[in-house]
């Protein structure tokens, strides 16, 4: 196998399993993001001024990187979007942090990239 080989096909995203006392203590899977994913959330989560949204960035990222644990089955829609606004932000926040974490990505990071 070439290099080039090795490097685009190992995974090199990580996961975590996570609890999550709020929602009754169910565990999840947490995915990293991929960098295609990154753009695109980040796309969408934009207003027509281009400004992110983020507490929708944040609804965004749990849809792309919560799984079923048992299953390893995405655990959220997009038509759950709304349902999950309605949570407690503290909630949201601490579940997209960590996705932000295993992705590489922190909210310093984030900021400088939304800044360019």
């Amino acid at each position: 196998m070439t290099t080039l080989q090795t490097i685009l096909e190992t995974n090199d995203l990580q996961e975590r399993r996570i609890t999550v006392p709020e929602w009754g203590g169910v565990e999840i899977l947490l995915r990293a993001l991929s960098t295609a994913q990154v753009r695109a959330l980040r796309k969408e989560s934009a207003g027509a001024d281009g400004k992110i949204d983020e507490l929708l960035l944040t609804v965004h990222i749990i849809i792309a990187c919560a799984y079923d644990s048992g299953t390893g089955e995405p655990l959220f829609q997009r038509t759950h979007r709304d349902a999950l606004m309605g949570k407690a932000p503290k909630v949201i926040e601490r579940i997209s942090t960590e996705v932000m974490r295993l992705s590489g990505l922190s909210a310093d990071a984030a900021e400088v990239a939304e800044k360019n």
